[in-house]
């Protein structure tokens, strides 16, 4: 069994920007207190989408075999994808899913 890279990424919201090269010391625990109000990380899920990007926590995808979107959360101690559209499943493991293409992220929305 392979392990994935744990790593994070920070959007800033009072830039509207992700922080770069941030170098974080702490817990990971702490990350998500929710007592930063300034910085909000979002987890790499070890997965790349159909371009080779990395996937994080708050991706926006699209499903490419059912052209669906959705945002990528941890849940269920695996990461999903919640599906934008009402009518369908309301979510899919990642690792179940056979490609993606990030399109955006929730902090930017498209």
């Amino acid at each position: 069994m392979t392990r994935r890279t744990i790593k994070f990424r920070f959007w800033c919201e009072a830039g509207k920007a992700f922080v770069q090269d941030y170098n974080y010391n702490g817990l990971v625990e702490e990350l998500f207190d929710q007592r930063d109000y300034i910085l909000t990380p979002s987890q790499f899920t070890g997965m790349y989408d159909c371009d080779g990007k990395e996937i994080y926590e708050g991706d926006i995808v699209e499903v490419l075999h059912n052209s669906k979107r959705g945002t990528v959360a941890f849940k269920f101690g695996s990461f999903c994808v919640y599906y934008d559209d009402p009518s369908t499943l309301s979510f899919a493991f990642m690792h179940s899913l056979p490609e993606v293409k990030i399109v955006g992220n929730k902090f930017e929305r498209v």
